[in-house]
C-alpha cells in the first residue's frame, strides 16, 4: 500500500479541480486523491470511482513522483506517423507527378519509402499534408472532338430551327 501525505492547500486545490478542470481523466484522478485524503483504503476508493485498486496505486505513485502541478497537466499521446520524415520529399514528388488513384498514390508512397499504407490511410496522410483528393471523371469512348467545340461555341444559344421560332416570337 502506497502512503500518501496531502497538505491542506493540496487537499483544497485536488477538491476543486475534481469538479472543475476541464480534462475527464484529470477529473477522475482528482476525485480518487480525495478520497485517498479521506483515509478510504484503495479498495474502497476503487468501487468509489469505478476504477480498479491498481489504478488507485499508480495515481498515488505518480502523485508521490511528480506532485499535484505535474498530475494538472494534461498529458495525452498523439502518435505520429513514420510518413512525417518523408512529407517533402512525398509533397514534392505528387506535385511533379500527378496521381489518378488513392491506390496508385499508396503504390508510389511504398516505392518511394518503403513503408506500407492502405488507400484510406494514405488519402488521411495526404489531406493532413494539405494536398486534395479530387476524383477523375470518365471520358466517353464515343465523344465526337468536333461537335464537342461546335457545342461549346453555340451552348448559349439556340441551335437549328427552334432559334428562328425564338426570333420570330413563336413559342413551341
Amino acid at each position: 500500500m502506497v502512503t500518501v501525505t496531502f497538505s491542506p492547500e493540496e487537499i483544497e486545490r485536488i477538491n476543486r479541480e475534481r469538479y472543475y478542470n476541464e480534462h475527464a481523466k484529470i477529473r477522475r484522478l482528482m476525485h480518487a486523491l480525495w478520497l485517498k485524503s479521506k483515509g478510504l483504503s484503495h479498495k474502497e476508493i476503487g468501487e468509489l470511482a469505478s476504477i480498479s485498486s491498481t489504478t488507485v496505486t499508480n495515481y498515488l505513485k505518480r502523485f508521490n513522483e511528480l506532485g499535484l502541478v505535474r498530475l494538472l497537466e494534461p498529458v495525452f499521446h498523439i502518435p505520429k506517423s513514420e510518413l512525417e520524415s518523408h512529407s517533402e520529399a512525398i509533397k514534392t514528388y505528387f506535385e511533379k507527378h500527378p496521381v489518378s488513384t488513392m491506390k496508385e498514390a499508396a503504390y508510389r508512397i511504398e516505392e518511394m519509402t518503403g513503408i506500407k499504407r492502405s488507400s484510406q490511410r494514405v488519402r488521411l496522410f495526404l489531406k493532413k499534408m494539405g494536398m486534395k483528393y479530387r476524383k477523375t471523371g470518365m471520358v466517353p469512348a464515343k465523344a465526337d472532338p468536333i461537335k464537342q467545340e461546335d457545342f461549346k461555341k453555340n451552348a448559349g444559344t439556340f441551335a437549328g430551327k427552334g432559334e428562328e421560332r425564338i426570333k420570330a416570337g413563336v413559342l413551341c
